[in-house]
């Protein structure tokens, strides 16, 4: 540094800041006017982008596009009074709720379940073939919540025992199984047909079970039409429907043992088998003998315990 420009020993480095008088304007010490001018552009060139930057944030984040405005909204787009609606408004499809038991007999206690169904009412029962379903050993009774202790007292007598509970609800008119058992090779399966004669049907391995299906019934509240009878899928359409997506698979419904009944909550169904079958291949045999206790006889309670419409 030359001697002109040298600072003196014990000076203060710092910022000076005038007094000023009237007339007098303010010199940026340290920087030379076009240097300073310089410096003010800079800073006014970054400033700029800043709020540009902040106007774009602001108008995307904030708001719609001029493109997106309400005027300019097709009119099916726009939001309506009836969007803002609550969700407990969309009507949802009628369900109803059973509760299935199953219960397993020794087969030499079976005349005391049948028993049991003569304390029952088969009136509101519309059969399909009523004379097929008896010729088949089939029994079915209709019961309310004052048949219950009755049915218990003749099922404890009979060494019964509850063998699952299932809780069904229903949505749509397909129905579901209340139970079902596999068939693993092709039968040859009798049964007695409306006349009572002996007839046969050849089935292929696959399932076979009862068939529970419900729906409310027209304008009577808290009434619900069920329709219950025996029902065979193959194993073939079964590997189908799930290869394919389908919920459900192609279905034989045997309808002459079938039958409709007119439930409320509280109302019960029962079946049952009316006597001892020998023959293990018999459709008696199929629905109502355990598969893993030949000895021992089904007998299915279907309790109605909901209906929401």
């Amino acid at each position: 540094m030359d001697a002109k420009n040298r600072i003196p020993a014990g000076s203060q480095i710092g910022w000076a800041v005038p007094t000023l008088s009237a007339g007098q304007s303010v010199q940026c010490v340290g920087l030379t006017g076009r240097a300073f001018g310089a410096k003010m552009v800079v800073m006014s060139i970054k400033m700029a982008r800043v709020v540009v930057v902040f106007f774009m944030v602001f108008a995307v984040g904030c708001g719609p596009s001029m493109s997106q405005s309400p005027k300019n909204t097709p009119p099916e787009h726009r939001l309506t009074i009836y969007d803002l609606a609550s969700v407990n408004q969309v009507k949802l499809p009628p369900q109803i709720v059973f509760e299935v038991f199953v219960f397993e007999t020794p087969a030499e206690n079976i005349k005391t379940i049948a028993d049991a169904f003569e304390m029952l009412n088969r009136e509101p029962l519309r059969f399909s073939n009523e004379q097929a379903f008896v010729a088949n050993s089939f029994l079915a009774g209709f019961g309310r919540r004052e048949h219950w202790l009755k049915v218990a007292e003749k099922l404890d007598q009979a060494d019964s025992k509850r063998m699952y509970k299932k809780v069904i609800i229903m949505f749509d008119r397909d129905g579901m199984d209340i139970a079902m058992e596999g068939l693993p090779i092709e039968s040859n399966v009798s049964y007695k047909d409306a006349m009572g004669l002996d007839s046969s049907m050849r089935l292929e391995p696959g399932r076979i079970g009862w068939l529970l299906r419900a729906q409310p019934e027209g304008s009577l509240r808290g009434v619900a039409r069920v329709r219950l009878g025996p029902v065979f899928r193959r194993a073939i359409d079964v590997t189908a429907a799930q290869l394919t997506g389908r919920q459900k698979a192609k279905e034989n419904i045997l309808e002459f043992a079938s039958f409709t009944v007119l439930m409320s909550a509280g109302d019960f169904i029962m079946l049952g088998l009316a006597q001892h079958q020998q023959e293990q291949m018999t459709l008696g045999s199929l629905l109502f003998y355990s598969p893993t206790r030949k000895s021992s006889v089904r007998t299915y309670m279907i309790i109605c315990t909901g209906l929401d419409r």
